[in-house]
């Protein structure tokens, strides 16, 4: 994962499932991983992810 960490600016784990998403991001330079309930709605999904995108200002890896 060392060689992955100056590609991308934050890394993402993501449950999906069928009435919310349990989501685990940590940013490329932090060891802390910080915990997240999304609401299954595009809407929430959305807002979710742009404000991410805004703070950590860089390419975002997905897992689900």
């Amino acid at each position: 994962m060392n060689e992955m960490k100056g590609k991308f600016a934050a890394f993402v784990g993501l449950d999906w499932a069928d009435k919310k998403h349990d989501v685990c991001v940590q940013e490329g330079n932090v060891e802390q991983r910080k915990c997240h309930v999304i609401e299954h709605k595009p809407e929430a999904i959305e807002q979710w992810l742009v404000e991410l995108h805004k703070k950590v200002k860089g390419n975002i890896a997905v897992v689900l």
